[in-house]
């Protein structure tokens, strides 16, 4: 088989092809922090991994890691609403990713050679009608809003999204801060309404035809299989191994537990363990553990944690360690 007919046919299979998809866990299938418990809150708050919602309008929402998928997922991410309201003037709900500033640099953005995006879901939606996708630089100042239309309720649609040109101004991240902002908007007020499909200033988020999911009590939305690629063209979604994904998610967030040390020596004694991360974080982390009585100096790479004693015969082990570089 020639390089082109195996290229051809590893885009028809959707297998990974040298990390085209600039989302991370686009398939929802990491989750370190909630385990596929729902999540109630108004946010702004991490749900599965790189992932943040946030709401203002209405209340008793939850987000959720669920297993009803299209066919080839096992997962999606499922948002319910409790009481549902109509948004204010000045309100906004959200579901966001925002993608690190060096995996997003050679698309050019700011200046003559920026390059163009196609965005690519499956979305699952109670609610039919009009609904609106975003792309924001990190301090809100451009915007590019997008329209996706929900035909049939609680059936799976996959939707294509065409960015035929990236920004030609503005300032956009392109180290280890936030490089650009991708956001489903799930209803937003007049405020933040503008023109379809046009890179402008400000941080709009939505447009007057949207529906807002969260004006109906009880509404169901899901999505999977988030893709953001360079170019005109959606290619099937990249699986991954989900050790791959889980080590992307680890230079943002880690959860886990570090290694056992035992007291053989008769006495009691003082203990000191290092901990080196899966892969080196996005920043210097923030770092909590359940059961050691002080921690040395925290990196990129890692830490050590100090236990003041452990008795003959006994053992320690660092439990509940989180480590948060996120965005």
């Amino acid at each position: 088989m020639s390089k082109a007919a195996e290229l051809a046919a590893l885009i028809g299979s959707g297998q990974a092809q040298g990390d085209k998809n600039l989302i991370i866990n686009g398939n929802f299938g990491i989750d370190q922090r909630n385990s596929g418990s729902a999540v109630a809150s108004t946010g702004p708050i991490y749900t599965v991994d790189r992932w943040i919602w946030s709401t203002q309008t209405g209340s008793g929402h939850t987000v959720q890691q669920v297993t009803d998928a299209p066919a080839d997922f096992n997962n999606s991410l499922k948002v319910t609403i409790g009481t549902g309201a109509s948004p204010s003037t000045s309100q906004q709900n959200n579901f966001v990713q925002q993608i690190e500033g060096n995996n997003f640099s050679h698309l050019n953005f700011g200046s003559s050679d920026a390059r163009g995006m196609t965005f690519s879901f499956y979305v699952k939606s109670s609610i039919t009608g009009t609904f609106n996708v975003w792309f924001h630089n990190s301090g809100n100042a451009r915007h590019y809003v997008s329209e996706y239309t929900v035909s049939l309720a609680n059936t799976w649609e996959r939707k294509i999204i065409t960015i035929s040109s990236g920004d030609a101004t503005g300032t956009w991240n392109t180290d280890n801060s936030t490089g650009v902002i991708v956001g489903f908007s799930l209803g937003a007020g007049t405020d933040f309404d503008t023109t379809v499909n046009s890179w402008a200033d400000g941080g709009k988020k939505s447009t007057s035809s949207a529906t807002d999911l969260v004006a109906t009590s009880g509404a169901t939305w899901q999505i999977t299989g988030v893709s953001l690629e360079i170019g005109d063209v959606a290619t099937p979604f990249e699986h991954e191994s989900f050790a791959e994904t889980l080590q992307k998610c680890q230079r943002y967030y880690f959860a886990g537990d570090g290694s056992q040390m035992w007291n053989f020596t008769g006495g009691s004694i003082a203990v000191s363990i290092p901990f080196e991360f899966p892969v080196q974080m996005r920043s210097t982390p923030t770092v909590t553990d359940t059961n050691s009585t002080a921690r040395g100096s925290i990196s990129v790479n890692g830490f050590s944690a100090y236990k003041g004693a452990i008795g003959s015969g006994g053992n320690w082990r660092m439990t509940g360690i989180t480590a948060d570089a996120e965005l």
